[in-house]
C-alpha cells in the first residue's frame, strides 16, 4: 500500500526521472497503468541491495568455477538444465574459499538459491526445484550433511542425548 500512495504523489515526470518507464497515475482513477517495463522497474527497484550482491556474487563465483574447471565459456542461463545439473552437483562438491576452506553449509545453500534467483530473473527453461536437477540436490544435501560431521553448521559438534546404558 505505501508504494502505491507513494505513486500517486508523484507526476509521471517524476516517474520517468526515478523508473526510467512509462506509469501515468491518473489523479481521479484508484489505479495506476503500469507498462510491462514498469512492472519489471518496481519490482527491482523494491528488491534488496544486498540480496542482488550476493546473487552476482554467487553467479560470478560459478561461472568462474566453470570456465576453471570446465572450460566452459557459456553464460549459466544458456546451459541445459542436463547439463546445468552435472556440473552442480560437482560444483557444491568442490567448492571452497579462497583460503581452501569449506563453506558453512547454509552458505552452499545460500549459493544455491542465488543460483536459482539468476536463472529466474534470465527466464530459464526450468528451476533448481525441478526433478532434472535431483542429482545436483542430493549432492548438496550429502555436500551439507559432511560438512556437519566436520562442525560446520548452525550447531557444530552437537551433543548426543546419553541412552540408558550410560547413565
Amino acid at each position: 500500500m505505501e508504494a502505491i500512495e507513494w505513486l500517486q504523489t508523484l507526476n509521471n515526470t517524476d516517474i520517468k526521472g526515478i523508473f526510467d518507464c512509462d506509469i501515468a497515475v491518473p489523479s481521479n482513477r484508484r489505479d495506476a497503468k503500469v507498462s510491462p517495463s514498469g512492472v519489471s522497474a518496481f519490482i527491482k527497484g523494491q528488491e534488496k541491495r544486498n540480496t542482488r550482491q550476493s546473487t552476482n556474487r554467487d553467479v560470478h563465483n560459478l561461472h568462474r568455477w566453470l570456465l576453471e574447471n570446465k572450460w566452459d565459456f557459456r553464460e549459466i542461463q544458456d546451459i541445459p538444465p542436463k547439463e546445468l545439473n552435472e556440473y552442480l552437483a560437482e560444483f557444491y562438491i568442490s567448492v571452497r574459499k579462497t583460503d581452501g576452506t569449506d563453506y558453512e553449509p547454509g552458505t552452499l545453500t545460500a549459493m544455491r538459491n542465488s543460483v536459482d534467483r539468476h536463472l529466474k530473473d534470465s527466464n530459464y527453461d526450468s528451476t533448481l526445484n525441478d526433478r532434472i536437477f535431483y542429482k545436483s540436490n542430493q549432492a548438496l544435501r550429502a555436500k551439507r550433511i559432511e560438512l556437519t560431521k566436520k562442525g560446520k553448521g548452525n550447531k557444530p559438534n552437537a551433543s548426543e542425548p546419553l541412552n540408558p546404558e550410560e547413565v
